[in-house]
């Protein structure tokens, strides 16, 4: 299995080095997107084939400032500015491209059931339904607030209250 090695970079005789040709597409990339074109539109300008999230990451990878094995790609400043603007698009959207961001929906996490009438027996989907049918939120104070793909867990509380 070959190891990744971050775009713009090459191993010779164990050691790495910068890529002519991919590390002044990467230079590109950054020039681009720091002069206003979106990531996808520099990428392919640059003449680079990957994926826009792959090269929003590059965007921001602190490898290409160098480390201990990989020699510095791009100075400090240009990856700041990089990592502010990307910050700054990238603010008030979440998610699929265009989508806003939206408040967290409140989520019930409290329910009871009436249960008085109910005979066992019969249609297994009619009696679910009837059984779903009598779940209601029950009164609290302070309704918790989740993310919108998150919901509340059902827990069964019956009190004199709720029946």
């Amino acid at each position: 299995m070959r190891p990744k090695i971050p775009y713009g970079y090459r191993i010779v005789n164990g050691r790495a080095e910068a890529d002519p040709v991919e590390s002044r597409r990467l230079h590109s990339l950054f020039e681009q997107f720091l002069d206003g074109m979106g990531v996808e539109s520099a990428a392919k300008s640059a003449g680079i084939d990957r994926t826009p999230s792959c090269c929003r990451r590059m965007l921001d990878n602190p490898v290409y400032l160098g480390t201990d094995f990989y020699p510095q790609i791009v100075d400090a400043e240009r990856m700041e500015q990089a990592v502010a603007e990307l910050a700054r698009r990238g603010a008030p959207f979440k998610g699929k491209k265009g989508m806003p961001v939206t408040e967290p929906n409140p989520v019930q996490t409290h329910f009871a059931m009436d249960r008085g009438g109910m005979k066992a027996g019969g249609d297994p989907e009619e009696w679910a339904a009837q059984l779903y049918g009598r779940i209601r939120p029950r009164k609290t104070k302070s309704v918790t607030t989740a993310p919108a793909n998150v919901s509340g867990a059902f827990s069964y509380h019956e009190t004199k209250e709720d029946i």
